[in-house]
């Protein structure tokens, strides 16, 4: 199952309200809901997101906003 995990600015790792403990189960599922709902995630101030597949994580932390 694919999930992601969050992060403020500080690099503090925090939960998102609109994610409670969702899961995917597919990377492209993940990658979809990610980009629907980006600007959601920093109005929040989650400013990274990691993807993992199970207890692996795939890619991360990357950056929501344009470096």
């Amino acid at each position: 199952m694919w999930s992601w995990s969050y992060a403020t600015e500080a690099g503090v790792v925090v939960e998102s309200l609109l994610d409670p403990g969702l899961e995917f189960d597919t990377q492209q599922e993940a990658e979809q809901w990610l980009t629907d709902l980006q600007d959601q995630l920093l109005d929040e101030g989650i400013t990274a997101v990691s993807l993992s597949d199970g207890h692996q994580t795939v890619y991360g932390p990357m950056p929501l906003t344009p470096a």
